[in-house]
């Protein structure tokens, strides 16, 4: 298995879900480890790992009329078990829940297959710091369970001892990269005067850092940056719905009217948005609406400071343009339903 090639492009909880099904595929010990700390926590009773065990990567899920998919599914001798990774991106509409009909189909299908009961359990993972948030969300129902990104991490170092030297890397690997994630920006009030000073082709090297650590804070955002002479940032939302979005840092030399700095932070979508200013500046790019590839763009300037140094203000800042997003998605299947 080429650990290059499976995590190819990630980034985010993408690239964190799927170094994770890397190691319980790799690695006995960690899935052991990794099965118990879930049963620990689980309300309906422990989760055996004997004779099954399945790992699948992004699993389609339908709620609704409308498609998403299980960050992980997992299959063990008496559950099934969908995994949600949340790093510091927001609950879209319906999550966790919306999840537990297809578990629980699978468990169904599963059960039938082979002649005995499987429960179905949705798990989130993540940041401990979010724990009042998530069971705030989860409630009381044994269907549900939340688990800590740092209590799995020490948990799974028990089984290094035992890893061959590919897997160990790939665990320091992910332990480091999560490490890091967490604290998200640790220098950001020290950035922030010169994420505005300057744009260098593609952008700067601090510019490409923070657009790929705020990834994880826009709906349905791509796996790949998107840089040229004079952008970098990504490409977000699902044109299948007839939505277009980007964001990222131009150059000011790159917006008609409302640039204020040498580099600015940019949001442009296909949609409008009901974003407050400040901190959000309306602005017009000089290369119109074929910058997104649609028929009509909006575009606005952040306007950062030292304040954003934390997920919680990215996110609550962020929340006008995933209330949008999700009602025109609404919109859309309620109209393809009628």
């Amino acid at each position: 298995m080429n650990l290059l090639s499976e995590l190819e492009g990630l980034v985010g909880e993408n690239l964190c879900s799927a170094a994770l099904r890397l190691l319980l595929i790799r690695s006995h010990d960690i899935r052991e480890l990794f099965i118990d700390l879930l049963s620990q926590e689980c309300r309906s009773g422990p989760i055996r790992l004997d004779s099954h065990f399945s790992c699948m990567l992004e699993h389609p899920t339908e709620d609704s009329g409308r498609w998403g998919r299980l960050d992980i599914l997992l299959e063990t001798s008496d559950a099934v078990i969908g995994l949600e990774n949340k790093l510091h991106a927001g609950f879209q509409e319906g999550q966790p829940h919306k999840y537990l009909t297809t578990v629980m189909q699978h468990a169904k299908g599963l059960a039938q297959l082979r002649r005995t009961d499987f429960r179905p359990i949705v798990a989130v993972l993540a940041p401990r710091s979010r724990k009042k948030e998530i069971e705030s969300i989860i409630g009381i129902d044994e269907n549900f369970l939340n688990l800590a990104w740092e209590d799995l991490l020490e948990y799974l170092m028990l089984a290094q001892p035992h890893l061959d030297s590919m897997t160990h890397v790939l665990f320091q690997g992910l332990k480091s990269y999560i490490h890091q994630q967490l604290a998200l920006f640790p220098n950001f009030a020290k950035w922030v005067p010169h994420l505005k000073r300057k744009f260098d082709s593609g952008g700067t090297s601090l510019q490409r850092e923070v657009v790929g650590r705020i990834w994880q804070f826009f709906p349905d955002p791509g796996r790949r940056i998107s840089c040229g002479d004079s952008w970098v940032g990504y490409y977000f939302t699902d044109p299948s719905f007839g939505t277009r979005g980007w964001y990222g840092f131009v150059p000011k030399k790159e917006i008609s009217h409302g640039a204020n700095n040498p580099a600015e932070l940019v949001i442009a979508t296909s949609f409008s948005v009901p974003f407050q200013n400040p901190p959000f500046r309306q602005i017009e790019m000089a290369v119109g609406p074929k910058f997104i590839g649609a028929s009509e763009i909006h575009a606005w300037a952040v306007e950062f400071d030292n304040s954003w140094i934390t997920p919680d203000v990215w996110r609550e800042n962020l929340k006008p343009l995933f209330e949008t997003y999700e009602s025109i998605l609404d919109g859309r299947n309620r109209s393809d339903n009628g």
